[in-house]
């Protein structure tokens, strides 16, 4: 459980590292970005690219999970723990293995890159695992990504559901959330995501002074995580338990 959070927690500094604000270095954001974004099997360059276009157009989000969408809990836990997203990432690490992913650009080229070296190391891992009888990546790695994506889910939903989509205005399509000190670190500063939209590449340590001069005027504003999630799983369990065929 503890190493699936810091891996939830690592995520979230990669999507700093993703706007080259975490360092200085151009390189050394890439190159942290690409380790702490591969333990939950995610491509950092491939990652960068659709993130730069969900920036433009927040309709091209990932975590739009509608209660009405979950009608029972297969469909649910298939969320939670993030399987459509593991299994498209083996997909593309055995495509990129067999040199079946374009490569018509230096973004596809590391695109293709950062899958060869996450499906080296996932190799290697069960490899290492099996010669030495020793299951070490089994519990420092894979295991860990069962409450890693669980953790991954909560911190990401909250960011646009909801909101206004079809609006450019990060005042209406974005939501900030009003949490700990301690909870604001361990999402590095997604409660105000509303101010990460209104200025994208603003360091995250100046997030909360930015939602200081925004808050009066953003649209969704939650008091607590627990409130927002509080409502979101009381219509999501209604939804699965009404009866088949209801509206």
């Amino acid at each position: 459980m503890l190493i699936g959070a810091v891996y939830a927690r690592n995520l979230e500094f990669a999507h700093e590292c993703m706007h080259f604000i975490a360092f200085r270095s151009r390189r050394v954001n890439r190159v942290v970005g690409t380790a702490l974004a591969m333990t939950l099997l995610t491509n950092f360059e491939e990652w960068r690219v659709s993130h730069a276009r969900h920036h433009v157009d927040v309709r091209d989000e990932g975590f739009a999970y509608q209660p009405a969408a979950i009608r029972n809990w297969w469909l649910l836990w298939r969320n939670l723990l993030a399987l459509d997203h593991f299994r498209a990432a083996l997909g593309k690490c055995v495509a990129a293995v067999r040199g079946r992913m374009p490569v018509r650009s230096r973004s596809e080229r590391r695109v293709r890159d950062g899958f060869r070296l996450m499906a080296a190391c996932l190799a290697g891992g069960v490899v290492f695992d099996l010669m030495t009888g020793q299951p070490v990546f089994l519990w420092l790695w894979f295991l860990p990504l069962i409450p890693a994506a669980i953790f991954n889910f909560h911190i990401q939903l909250p960011e646009h559901f909801g909101c206004v989509m079809d609006n450019g205005s990060a005042l209406i399509n974005s939501r900030t959330i009003t949490t700990s000190r301690f909870l604001s670190w361990f999402v590095n500063g997604n409660n105000f995501h509303a101010s990460h939209h209104w200025l994208a590449n603003a360091p995250i340590r100046q997030l909360a002074r930015i939602d200081a001069v925004i808050h009066a005027d953003l649209a969704h504003t939650e008091s607590s995580y627990g409130a927002f999630f509080g409502r979101y799983y009381r219509e999501v369990f209604r939804n699965i338990r009404a009866p088949k065929g209801a509206a």
